[in-house]
């Protein structure tokens, strides 16, 4: 009785230093860096403040990442741009830019080693203002054109009026915003600027004089000097593509930004306003034929559409047989344009064509049924006058050539013994692989090999119409591209139609029996009353038939009525349910049901009154909300949060559920619902594999980065079949002598041809699509086989552990597969740890006890890592029958140990003993801490002080 009292003290005595810690403030004095003062004038996109005292903008950014190398914090002072000139030159500020070199220039300032970007100067006229084509030069003969005073170039402008015979009046002004108020109101006709001026409401009517820019110091200023080109010096050598992430963040996405033709091109268009388009139709998902809509679709269609719109040319789609017809139609003057061709200037010479610039790289993969990656020396299948049949001999002359009429057929060449592979991109071969006919299949990435994609035209066709289609290519933002590639290659988990009846039994029947229902519903209507038929309709097309509330159908209706008239912000709020499926199994689908419609009432009540929600399908939401800031946003997704959790609790149910959100702040691209929907997803998509109740804001590089993990997901299983994930092993350390007391194993990804992969990159990726699961069994599969190795060697081996995902907690048979795995390799289950996170077992805690009883029961050890993460566990750890505690790297903030966190440890530590509890502490990786760790009375220690993690633990053997 005595020690449980003692027990609660501790445990009580923890909660109170745990409040204390998290809302208490340390004050830990910063190192004191250099204050460097920076003048700036507002440049839309390249420097901007706010409202609320914050920057923005390319020059910002690049001004962060050279303080990251220097150490400085930056004093912003703003003025006009000749009175920041002026005091540069007097040393009241220490840096300016954008600063383009001329020899005046040089004279009075000194300049960065590197330029930090590249820029031309511009033209720009009104974004609605007529009689303007590209490079029109007659009618920009007399027009007055507004320069900012100081502004680099003017010089250059009258060399480029001489050129083309023409003369403007120039007028000055001293802001960049008094130049365009004066362009509003028609003072001047024409603005000049460079190019790194993000515009809006203006349009591009010329452009000369590339040139790069720079950072510009006060003269003699060698301290800020010689800082500055040494932080451009590693930032060139450590991030090569800095200059252009940057350009793509803050230029990549310019709505306003519209191509401007010249008048060759504009009477090109006029003459021309349909043209012939000849594609391929088994070319999923760049392009294909849709039966049912009898029209092209893919990513090439949407390419299409967004040149059309560009341009107002209709495009006519030309269905060929397959690709070498389709480029038959070309050449036979049958068909303007093709779709797709290789740049490869070589081969187009070989077909008489003319290509465009890239307007995307498609990653190659080859399928087999072993996985290879390595075609050399054996039978290649690929479809007849693909690029691929013409650069593999090339580059590799041992590998034969099987031409086969499409995609499909290829794989199937492969079925049939014809082909040992077939090489296509991975868009494709993902969605082909999908597809039971082909299951039998593998993909893997193909020598890392980017095919770039232009766009093809006869060598007879006018020129005019290839400089046409390279401006609307050039215009297209990599967000615009982003979305292309993402809506026509992120597909929806298919599910069979037995899943699909288990899973929604009543939206099931619909889809089998609405049909004959309405038919017959409609025939009795129109005898009865019209008006009537009319509302029931109506209801069945826009009504939700599990929640009642209005479906998706009615949501985007909706939402097309209510962003066009908009006058505050909105946000589309994505909310999904993690693991819902748990709750239809756990409690049946009647509870999963009510679930749905309470969660409804929810976000019912949660939301304004004026604003939309729906169910899109299952367990996912859409919500459109007024948007004042992130912190209401943030505060009504909680109150959402914590009334269903509520709901749960009241139903008895001991479920921890967690909601996932994905938000897409809504701006002026108002042209696709689904669009704009998609984007909601695309973020709840990221929030989903940071796991728990993560909020993920919508961003430009996004799609960027899922199409990484899709790139990965590619590759995944031929690495698994190929050994690629491996264990490494980080010594576990008595702390009383720091002998070997045992070992974790952690997972590391070796790819032949791109090295290690990070697991920080892969594991939140296989956590969310299942493959973790995988990877875990053949991870204890290889500690085992290892053990084994060593053993009959006769090395004398310590317990290892081994980290294991929530997921299997699911899998009823999960221990007798480890108990298997381990007998197969007549290694004792005492020698072998099984490693849980923290807040997995306090999610799943039936789950957990369930399974921890077996694994127990077969002599295993459990142990909970990353504890310290979770402190709402102390009370019920008297519950888990577990082996060991793994006090997470939190208590070692940045190699410090605290007071509060040393009295954190030591209760806990106490705690535990109480418990009968083996106490490891990670992270550990100084003297200090080692030493601190032995006197409060951890039994072990795991870090860098001793090791990292290894491919072996005995080199020797």
């Amino acid at each position: 009785m005595n020690i449980r009292k003692k027990l609660y003290k501790i445990l009580f005595c923890l909660a109170i230093f745990f409040c204390l810690n998290i809302l208490g403030v340390r004050a830990e004095e910063k190192d004191q860096k250099d204050v460097v003062r920076v003048g700036y004038v507002q440049l839309p996109g390249y420097f901007e403040s706010r409202e609320n005292g914050k920057y923005s903008g390319y020059g910002y950014d690049f001004l962060k990442e050279i303080s990251q190398y220097a150490g400085w914090e930056y004093e912003f002072v703003e003025a006009t741009w000749e009175e920041c000139q002026t005091m540069l030159e007097n040393g009241e500020i220490d840096i300016l830019g954008p600063m383009l070199k001329d020899r005046e220039r040089l004279e009075k300032f000194d300049f960065s080693k590197y330029e930090i970007g590249t820029t031309y100067i511009q033209l720009l006229a009104g974004e609605d203002a007529d009689g303007y084509a590209f490079e029109d030069y007659e009618s920009f003969d007399g027009k007055r054109v507004g320069v900012v005073e100081g502004s680099y170039g003017t010089d250059s402008l009258e060399n480029y009026e001489k050129l083309h015979n023409f003369t403007m009046d120039l007028k000055f002004y001293k802001t960049q915003e008094e130049m365009d108020r004066a362009l509003e109101s028609g003072d001047i006709d024409l603005v000049f600027s460079i190019g790194i001026r993000k515009m809006t409401d203006q349009k591009v009517v010329a452009i000369f004089d590339l040139s790069h820019y720079y950072l510009a110091v006060t003269k003699g200023n060698s301290r800020v000097l010689d800082q500055l080109n040494e932080a451009l010096d590693k930032i060139n050598y450590l991030n090569p593509e800095f200059h252009t992430d940057m350009y793509r963040k803050h230029y990549g996405s310019n709505k306003e930004d519209r191509p401007v033709f010249s008048k060759e091109e504009l009477a090109y268009i006029e003459e021309h306003p349909s043209l012939i388009i000849a594609y391929e139709p088994f070319w999923e998902p760049l392009e294909y034929y849709d039966a049912k809509q009898d029209t092209m679709k893919g990513i090439t269609r949407d390419l299409f559409e967004l040149i059309s719109e560009y341009t107002g040319i209709e495009f006519e789609y030309k269905k060929a047989d397959n690709y070498g017809k389709a480029l038959a139609l070309l050449n036979e003057g049958e068909a303007d344009i093709l779709t797709a061709f290789a740049n490869d200037y070589d081969w187009a010479d070989i077909h008489d064509v003319m290509i465009s610039s890239v307007y995307m790289e498609l990653p190659m993969t080859l399928v087999s049924k072993t996985g290879m990656n390595s075609s050399e020396g054996k039978v290649l299948a690929v479809p007849d006058q693909y690029y691929a049949s013409y650069w593999i001999p090339l580059g590799e002359p041992e590998t034969r050539v099987r031409t086969c009429e499409n995609i499909e057929a290829c794989l199937k060449a492969i079925q049939n013994g014809e082909a040992d592979a077939a090489c296509m991109n991975v868009y494709s071969a993902n969605l082909l692989l999908q597809k039971n006919a082909y299951s039998d299949l593998k993909a893997a990435i193909f020598n890392d090999f980017n095919l770039p994609i232009s766009i093809a035209v006869s060598e007879h066709m006018d020129k005019r119409l290839l400089g046409i289609i390279n401006k609307c290519i050039f215009y297209i933002s990599q967000d615009e591209w982003n979305e292309i590639i993402a809506v026509n290659t992120l597909y929806r988990e298919k599910m069979t139609a037995k899943e699909l009846l288990f899973e929604n039994p009543k939206t099931m029947l619909w889809a089998l029996g609405g049909p004959l229902i309405l038919v017959i519903f409609c025939l009795g209507v129109i005898v009865i009353q019209k008006s009537m038929a009319n509302r029931k309709i109506t209801h069945l097309l826009y009504s939700d038939t599990v929640t009642g509330y209005g479906n998706y159908n009615k949501f985007t209706k909706d939402m097309k009525k209510r962003l066009p008239l908009a006058e505050s912000q909105y946000a589309l709020v994505y909310v999904d349910i993690n693991n819902f499926k748990y709750i239809n199994d756990a409690f049946g689908y009647e509870t999963g049901n009510e679930m749905l419609k309470v969660f409804s009432n929810i976000i019912k009540s949660a939301i304004g009154e004026d604003d939309l929600f729906s169910r899109i399908f299952a367990d996912n939401f859409i919500l459109l909300v007024r948007c004042q800031d992130k912190e209401n946003l943030e505060k009504m997704v909680k109150t959402i949060r914590n009334e269903a959790q509520d709901f749960m609790n009241e139903l008895g149910v001991e479920y921890r559920l967690t909601v996932s959100c994905g938000v897409y702040i809504v701006d002026s691209d108002l042209t696709s619902v689904d669009k704009l929907v998609n984007r909601s997803r695309y973020a709840n998509e990221r929030a989903k594999l940071q796991g728990g109740q993560a909020i993920v804001y919508y961003y430009d590089d996004l799609m960027s980065s899922m199409m990484r993990e899709k790139e990965l997901e590619a590759m995944m299983e031929n690495a698994l079949k190929e050994g690629q994930f491996i264990p490494y092993y980080q010594t576990q350390h008595y702390a009383y002598d720091g002998s070997l007391a045992g070992a974790e194993a952690l997972v590391r990804w070796v790819d032949p041809e791109r090295g290690m992969i990070q697991p920080g990159e892969f594991i939140p990726l296989f956590e969310k699509n299942g493959f973790i699961v995988k990877v875990d069994l053949s991870m204890f599969n290889s500690v085992c086989s290892q053990m084994r190795a060593w053993m009959d060697q006769g090395i004398d081996i310590c317990p290892i552990a081994c980290n294991f995902s929530r997921l299997h907690l699911y899998d009823e048979g999960f221990p007798d597969k480890l108990k298997r795995i381990a007998d197969s390799y007549r290694i004792p289950t005492s020698l072998l740890t099984i490693e849980i996170t923290e807040n997995v077992a306090m999610q799943n805690m039936n789950l957990f006890l369930s399974c921890t009883e077996k694994l127990k029961e077969y002599g295993f050890c459990i142990s909970i890592d990353d504890f310290g993460t979770g402190y709402s566990s102390l009370g019920v750890l008297q519950r888990l029958d577990i082996d060991e505690l793994k006090l997470d790297q939190i208590f070692q903030r940045g190699g410090a140990v605290t007071e509060k966190d040393q009295v954190l440890i030591e209760l806990i530590i106490e705690a535990a003993h109480k418990l009968n509890l083996r106490v490891v502490c990670e992270g550990v990786e100084t003297q200090e801490q080692v030493l601190y760790m032995r006197k409060i009375g951890c039994d072990i220690i795991q870090g860098y002080f001793y090791a990292k993690p290894e491919k072996t633990l005995f080199p020797d053997a």
